[in-house]
């Protein structure tokens, strides 16, 4: 499947939810905790197998917090069932994964997680994020390695003046540890977001120039990933605001409540769920949306989208 510009579109972030047990900073609203309008397991694979058709090869969930959902062990093993995909991974804050629970993960499917974690300091981490616990964080990541949910990134957005200090100690904890770093300069996605101060990654990469680039884990991904001898992980740098990197982008994202964006920075979405039970709609309905796809996001610094990453599945 290509868009107008001639990209090829396979890999969809499709949100399970806009719940959370946290409240981050620059994510969303903690409040946020009906279970309204989120699409069931049965309609999740329709939209699933409708994707796949259309040239869909990598399929990522995401939230809100996907682990709030009681059926994602079924949503993982109904998308899985499709067949065609290549890979199915998730994203989370890692707070609610136990060991028991990456296994049954895992085995319905799941290949890998990404897990955002903003601070290594207990304190920090709970103002950040609104009163999670760090420790159930990096017992996630444990449990992630131990059941083989890799390779594993750890997601970080750095804010100046708030955890921006940080940065050396996560790249020290990439050095220590198999998983790789990635930082993600911030997104306005409202006026609000503008007070935070966003850190362009090209100041962290300046203070480390024994840092070496190392082949990516995907041909399109965003990250641009560094290493360096005797180190057991990798420091990635995902840079939309100060290199945009929009003429390569592949993927598209659906809402918790089956509406398709094309664009993570356009407010432009098609609501899909009217369509569920008449496949040929459905996949017509996909493709035209894919062709007029944005050429590039619209997040400046004096732009407001609106709405918060925790309601389109960052």
């Amino acid at each position: 499947m290509h868009d107008q510009f001639n990209r090829k579109i396979d890999y969809l972030r499709l949100a399970v939810t806009r719940r959370c047990n946290l409240n981050c900073t620059y994510c969303g609203n903690k409040n946020r905790l009906s279970v309204s309008g989120e699409l069931g397991a049965f309609e999740i694979q329709q939209l699933v197998r409708a994707f796949v058709k259309c040239g869909v090869k990598r399929l990522r969930l995401t939230g809100g917090e996907p682990l709030l959902r009681t059926d994602l062990t079924e949503i993982i093993e109904r998308a899985a069932a499709v067949g065609g995909l290549k890979e199915i991974s998730l994203t989370t804050n890692g707070t609610l994964l136990t060991q028991e629970l990456a296994f049954t993960l895992k085995e319905a499917g799941l290949a890998r997680v990404n897990i955002s974690i903003d601070s290594l300091k207990p304190l920090r981490y709970k103002e950040i994020t609104g009163g999670g616990n760090l420790d159930e964080a990096l017992a996630g990541v444990e449990a992630a390695l131990v059941s083989r949910l890799n390779p594993l990134h750890i997601n970080v957005v750095l804010l100046r003046g708030v955890n921006d200090d940080e940065a050396d100690d996560f790249i020290l904890y990439a050095r220590k540890n198999p998983v790789t770093v990635r930082f993600i300069e911030l997104m306005p996605f409202s006026q609000e977001q503008n007070c935070l101060a966003p850190v362009p990654n090209s100041q962290i990469l300046e203070r480390h120039p024994y840092l070496t680039p190392v082949k990516p884990f995907t041909r399109s991904q965003p990250s641009v990933d560094y290493s360096a001898a005797n180190w057991k992980g990798k420091v990635g740098f995902i840079s939309p605001m100060s290199d945009k990197f929009c003429d390569s982008c592949n993927r598209i994202r659906v809402l918790f409540d089956g509406r398709l964006k094309t664009c993570l920075g356009d407010e432009g979405t098609v609501d899909l769920k009217p369509l569920l039970d008449d496949e040929a709609a459905l996949t017509d309905a996909i493709k035209k949306a894919v062709h007029f796809k944005p050429p590039s996001h619209n997040f400046e610094p004096e732009c407001g989208l609106g709405y918060t990453l925790q309601e389109i599945g960052g």
